[in-house]
């Protein structure tokens, strides 16, 4: 008889996850509560950018490299069991210092990735001009980061879906999961409005809201939401060619789904602690195209196609939450904050493992669901 997997939450890392188990020969079922708006895997930026993410050595960076390193292989197994192509850009990110202090830090960041042995290179204004001739003067130079990329956040999300259909997984939309139920330390089933659903192993993946699942174990806080707000502008012509940082904020030209003769630029993203007020703000919308005319001063003639707001998943403190649980056959892997999207792939990997008993590959001791700072006031 098959192992039985529930799969809690549906966003990218929850599909990705019930796509390597069923291929592992599990029986899964995804529960997917569909918080929308809210959901952090529809309204992600894309970028595949552990360089510009980590500003200095954690524990963080070789998992994240080696996530980076999978995606092509990653997208290329989806596509085709999916038979659906998922939109990638892989010509680099930059980082515009806006001061002598940023490019100070940014050329510091810069010398210890060389010594890992990782792609970075500065530019001068001049050198900046040459890779993106639209953006405005940068003075202070800027770090080019040549080896990250971009995935179209939300074709991905939906490709995985058609991927589930292919393996076999059953999708329950619009269910959430109420309790964990277990025996003897470990667990049996999860329990969703009217059904219970038996289970050898579990696997929560339900971003912000890990921590409202019962009986899991997780701190109340564990697992909080942060709220990041984003818009898309609409130019007429190719603007960007790579994502770009700026000051406070970053603009990311879209891969897919841009109007005949337009190109889209999603502009984001702010980082606010709003509980799970997943609303737009008058305040951020503004603050963000003013980030995008900075950078970008052809995006004034813009016109705005529209906005939103994601809740992402972010961790007592600060690192991912990824491995097994106390209780027996839970596993969790929750709190990727602004990295969902790029850790899909080892993420989902790690978890397959995990489930059938195998060494997982990666060192997850900084990231078990049980350390101490999770348990630690927020």
């Amino acid at each position: 008889m098959k192992q039985r997997a529930v799969v809690v939450g549906g966003g990218v890392l929850g599909r990705a996850t019930a796509w390597f188990l069923a291929e592992r020969g599990l029986k899964v079922t995804l529960v997917d509560a569909n918080h929308h708006p809210g959901k952090a895997s529809l309204v992600a930026g894309g970028m595949l950018a552990p360089q510009v993410e980590c500003k200095e050595p954690s524990p963080l960076v070789p998992l994240a490299l080696a996530s980076r390193g999978a995606y092509p292989g990653f997208l290329e197994r989806l596509q085709a069991v999916a038979r659906r192509a998922v939109p990638s850009s892989w010509q680099g990110i930059l980082v515009v210092a806006s001061s002598e202090a940023h490019a100070e830090e940014l050329r510091k960041q810069q010398a210890w990735q060389h010594e890992q042995g990782l792609h970075a290179q500065w530019l001068t204004t001049e050198g900046l001009r040459a890779l993106e001739p639209e953006l405005a003067p940068a003075p202070h130079g800027a770090l080019f980061l040549p080896d990250d990329g971009q995935v179209d956040a939300a074709m991905l999300t939906d490709v995985l879906g058609a991927a589930l259909q292919s393996v076999g997984v059953e999708h329950l939309v619009d269910v959430p999961a109420e309790r964990l139920l277990t025996r003897g330390g470990a667990v049996t089933g999860v329990v969703v409005p009217g059904r219970t659903l038996g289970a050898d192993v579990v696997a929560l993946t339900a971003g912000s809201w890990s921590s409202r699942v019962e009986g899991t174990g997780l701190a109340s806080k564990a697992v909080r939401p942060v709220r990041g707000q984003m818009l898309v502008l609409q130019a007429n012509g190719p603007l960007l060619r790579r994502p770009v940082f700026s000051s406070g904020g970053y603009l990311v030209p879209r891969l897919a789904g841009s109007a005949e003769g337009h190109h889209d630029v999603l502009v984001g993203a702010t980082m606010e602690e709003a509980g799970y007020d997943a609303r737009t703000t008058a305040k951020a919308m503004h603050g963000l195209l003013d980030v995008a005319m900075r950078a970008l001063p052809a995006l004034s003639t813009a016109s705005l196609r529209e906005g939103w707001a994601g809740l992402r998943p972010a961790s007592a403190d600060g690192l991912p939450i990824l491995g097994r649980s106390p209780i027996s056959g839970l596993l969790v892997a929750a709190g990727h904050l602004r990295n969902g999207i790029l850790l899909t792939p080892i993420t989902a990997k790690v978890m397959a493992h995990l489930a059938l008993g195998e060494e997982p590959g990666v060192d997850l001791g900084a990231f078990s669901p049980s350390r101490p700072a999770l348990a630690a006031p927020a």
